[in-house]
């Protein structure tokens, strides 16, 4: 046993340089590939064209519905995800297999096949076509910022869903026999032990999705009917106008804006992989 374990450090120690050369080698390509131009790019148009936020442009109030819109989206996506993934982690072999199976149809699914069929679904007045919206008046609720939020939300579940299964795998059966040890009842061994240390994979979830939703511009604007525009939106206004100085302006005044959140919630998830790992 001595030997095996002297060979797998022996191994280990052959094998750590060629990981750090290829991660280093992989940082470096995605710097030289991606980041050098568009740093590039970025700085031509405001060097060459540098330019103000114009005055008529409601910036702030873009701003505003884009980070509640997305935010709400984001933590409905995964409010939405934990059943599923719960479902998950207890189910058996074929129960799991089916799950993933209906997570990974969405995700391939056009994104504007997706927007088409919620209008059309909302559109409709019969029960069937409408998948139920007719009951809740969907007629009334297409193109308004409550479609935005619903639509938006579905389609961030999917991905909120396979990262807490991460999350939820790190429970182990050691966690829940000890839980039950201690006369915690299943009930509150899911909010007491399960949903604590999944804190950290919602946290990440939250912060994807997010990330993700304040970049989109073509379901705001086809499920809002042109009434919920994100700043995203704006950007491809003036991008289509040529006005490429101006764009980058207020790309650039955006990403120092959802940089704060996106940081804060960086930070707490590291904070909690210290907290639950200790490292």
């Amino acid at each position: 046993m001595r030997s095996v374990g002297v060979w797998a450090r022996a191994g280990w120690h052959r094998t750590q340089p060629v990981i750090l050369a290829g991660g280093t080698a992989l940082l470096i390509i995605i710097t030289v590939l991606y980041w050098v131009p568009l740093i590039w790019w970025l700085l031509r148009y405001l060097i060459a064209e540098p330019s103000a936020l114009p005055q008529d442009l409601p910036f702030l109030q873009l701003v505003g519905k884009t980070l509640l819109v997305s935010s709400v989206a984001a933590l409905a996506s995964v409010a939405g995800a934990y059943p599923l993934v719960l479902m998950w982690r207890l189910s058996g072999e074929f129960i799991k297999q089916l799950i993933v199976f209906l997570m990974v149809i969405p995700m391939v699914m056009g994104l504007l096949a997706r927007n088409y069929s919620w209008i059309g679904m909302m559109s409709s007045n019969d029960l069937l076509p409408s998948m139920g919206w007719s009951m809740f008046g969907g007629r009334q609720l297409i193109y308004t910022q409550f479609s935005v939020y619903v639509v938006m939300s579905c389609i961030f579940v999917p991905i909120a869903f396979f990262i807490l299964i991460q999350g939820i795998s790190a429970v182990t059966k050691n966690h829940v026999d000890a839980a039950r040890t201690l006369g915690l009842p299943d009930s509150k061994i899911v909010l007491f032990v399960i949903m604590p240390l999944t804190l950290r994979a919602a946290a990440l979830a939250f912060g994807l999705t997010l990330a993700m939703s304040v970049g989109y511009f073509i379901t705001p604007r086809m499920i809002g009917g042109g009434k919920t525009d994100f700043v995203s939106n704006a950007i491809l206004k003036y991008v289509n106008l040529g006005d490429f100085g101006l764009a980058s302006m207020l790309a650039l005044s955006f990403l120092a804006v959802i940089a704060i959140p996106i940081a804060a919630i960086a930070m707490y998830a590291v904070r909690r992989r210290l907290l639950v790992t200790g490292r």
